[in-house]
């Protein structure tokens, strides 16, 4: 697990940036909505980590608790983006995906706590994988977390569960990824939101593979309220549902008269990857399962209303 630093790296704020005199090799971009403490604790283990190395970090902040005044507090060395507090993640990630300017880009989230090696890893990946679009890792269980915590961990990150064998995927989580920007561009997507499944079945068609790495790890950090993440899993899941591919007609239709069976049918899911994958867990999801369900019916409720109309999201 990666531990969050008791101090800052030892650089001046003040010092030139790493990145004024060459292209970098990597730009990570750390989305940021509402998570001041763990935003600066992901920034050091960040910031660590790309000392003397060719790096450059960016966050784009939708905050509105002073997230962005502790990044400029902390060092200059960061770029800093400010976005509307309305917009959802994969917005900010396109964001600072346009601004980023190094051939491969990381993206997470300010929640996350990269493991000490995961900006060695994600180099060391881009050079031996040169026919992958993108690498994705692991994300660990919340430190210290409530059953709620739980319960918002198991329904985004079960899939995603450590410990993870390296291997060819169809799927990579967006907090935890790296791409190569080349293979992204021409995807329209990537302008009007940096979505997952949309993104990855363009760069399926385009022949492109992804790639889960065992050493690319982090961390969930603190959770937001229940209700700020049950309006933000309603909002995915109404993306999900209005943009997802192949959704003709009778598709969608049938989708829609299923969507009663979905919520035990992701729950039932869920316990399956945990029993199988994580036994050691089961009794933290058994705990964490009111909380799970109330999770995966915003979620539900938000697919079924994609179905019925079905567009793009823009927020």
């Amino acid at each position: 697990m990666p531990a969050v630093p008791d101090a800052a790296p030892k650089f001046s704020p003040h010092s030139p940036p790493m990145m004024e005199q060459h292209t970098p090799d990597l730009s990570v971009v750390v989305a940021a909505k509402n998570v001041r403490q763990t935003l600066l604790a992901c920034l050091k283990l960040l910031m660590r980590q790309a000392e003397g190395r060719n790096v450059e970090i960016i966050v784009v902040d939708a905050s509105t608790d002073g997230s962005a005044q502790s990044v400029s507090e902390y060092s200059s060395q960061i770029k800093l983006l400010h976005a509307n507090p309305e917009w959802l993640v994969p917005r900010l990630w396109s964001l600072g995906i346009e601004e980023a300017t190094a051939p491969i880009v990381a993206i997470t989230i300010g929640q996350c706590l990269p493991d000490r090696h995961w900006i060695d890893t994600i180099l060391r990946m881009a050079a031996e994988e040169e026919r992958c679009a993108g690498f994705g890792g692991s994300i660990d269980g919340p430190r210290d977390g409530r059953w709620r915590d739980w319960a918002m961990y198991f329904s985004r990150y079960s899939a995603y569960m450590p410990p993870l064998a390296t291997q060819l995927t169809e799927e990579i989580a967006g907090d935890n990824a790296a791409y190569r920007k080349s293979a992204l561009e021409g995807c329209e997507e990537v302008r009007t939101g940096f979505w997952e499944n949309l993104i990855h079945h363009h760069l399926r068609t385009g022949g492109w593979t992804l790639m889960l790495s065992s050493d690319m790890r982090v961390q969930l950090g603190p959770c937001p309220s229940a209700w700020r993440f049950c309006r933000e899993r309603y909002l995915h899941g109404r993306h999900f549902g209005s943009t997802r591919p192949g959704n003709s007609g009778p598709a969608r239709w049938g989708r829609i008269v299923t969507a009663p069976a979905l919520v035990p049918f992701l729950v039932v899911r869920i316990g399956s990857r945990i029993a199988t994958h994580r036994r050691d867990w089961l009794r933290r999801c058994l705990l964490a399962l009111p909380w799970l369900v109330v999770f995966m019916a915003a979620w539900s409720l938000g697919e079924a209303a994609g179905y019925l109309k079905p567009q793009p999201e823009t927020r």
